[in-house]
């Protein structure tokens, strides 16, 4: 019997560790020996109490065996140098949870609308973002920069390993920018916890307050009677409650692959206005209808704020507008179970 390792961060409750804890539960469940190998900065964590929904096991590393199977994500290699030595590169899988997260350069920057990851594309994306990163303005930094992107691209990606995408976004990152098809493993929302929302209220709509300040200060100005409160620091059922008394909710951030507050929203019956960044240009990530979806050009402002004020007045047309939406969410399980079943031949070939 083959085992299979799975590398990942200990302790946060995050959606790629969440997807990792997914992705062992699933192979377990079909009779996969499947283990969990923390990276090495968490190895002294244990894994957030939330998951233990799901079965799984932590161990300390791989036992000598030379046919096991070993799945990275993209921000965990440099942490699992000891694993990826240990494996040979036919038999290891590096998951896209996000594009954008991974140390190698041509992911951080890589531009959907553009696809591609040039020096141009660097620019004008960190532009986009609001702000200039360090790494530009500091001989030294861009100095450790480079050397990790080095370090990463030689460690991993000029092996012949595998990947797998949980977006349709990673699978174009893979494709155009490192010649490499990849398999769609995506992930799913656990069950709703037991909430008790009150009334919607008609005036608040809330957003990822981990992205785009600045982006959510020209919404606020064009609709000052708006209250526009940041999803943060809240647990799972303080989340699910919020959203599901907001009028509305906001994407606004550069998404690195099918973040979870948008399915969050939808499933939970409230509309969803999207700006089209990362994995957000992808209609098959976030199947919104088009009105929707906001081009992020240079007068996104406006449009959006024309969008959702039109929302926020017509909540109950906005969301039966977005049932498709609604439904594909609900369908994220099976969708992803589907997936398990495809990749797994590959997997233990």
């Amino acid at each position: 019997m083959v085992d299979v390792y799975v590398s990942s961060v200990l302790g946060p409750r995050t959606g790629g560790p969440e997807a990792v804890h997914q992705l062992v539960h699933s192979l377990r469940s079909r009779g996969v020996s499947t283990y969990m190998v923390p990276m090495r900065g968490s190895r002294a964590q244990q894994p957030h109490p939330d998951y233990n929904i799901y079965n799984f096991e932590v161990v300390e590393g791989i036992k000598k065996k030379n046919d096991h199977r070993l799945v990275v994500t993209e921000v965990s290699p440099l942490e699992s140098w000891k694993e990826i030595r240990g494996t040979s590169p036919e038999h290891m899988w590096l998951w896209w949870l996000s594009v954008n997260n991974a140390p190698d350069q041509r992911a951080r920057y890589f531009s959907a609308q553009d696809r591609d990851s040039n020096v141009q594309s660097l620019l004008r994306e960190s532009m986009r973002r609001g702000k200039l990163h360090k790494s530009l303005r500091s001989k030294s930094r861009a100095t450790a920069t480079e050397v990790v992107s080095l370090m990463y691209s030689r460690s991993l990606l000029n092996r012949n390993i595998n990947h797998l995408a949980q977006s349709y976004y990673a699978v174009d990152f893979c494709e155009s920018q490192l010649g490499c098809p990849a398999t769609l493993v995506s992930d799913y929302l656990r069950e709703l916890p037991t909430i008790n929302p009150g009334n919607v209220r008609k005036n608040m709509v809330t957003y990822n307050g981990s992205r785009a300040y600045s982006l959510v200060g020209e919404l606020k100005r064009a609709l000052p009677h708006i209250e526009f409160v940041p999803i943060a620091a809240m647990n799972y059922s303080e989340v699910c409650q919020i959203l599901a008394e907001s009028a509305a909710y906001i994407e606004l951030g550069h998404l690195p692959g099918r973040d979870r507050l948008p399915r969050e929203a939808g499933r939970l019956g409230t509309p969803v206005v999207l700006l089209e960044r990362g994995a957000g240009v992808y209609a098959q990530d976030f199947p919104l209808p088009y009105q929707y979806r906001i081009s992020f050009s240079a007068n996104w402002a406006v449009k959006f704020a024309t969008i959702l004020a039109e929302v926020v007045s017509h909540r109950k047309e906005s969301a039966e507008d977005q049932m498709g939406f609604r439904d594909w969410v609900a369908s994220d399980r099976t969708r992803f179970e589907s997936e398990i079943d495809s990749w797994l031949p590959l997997l233990l070939q």
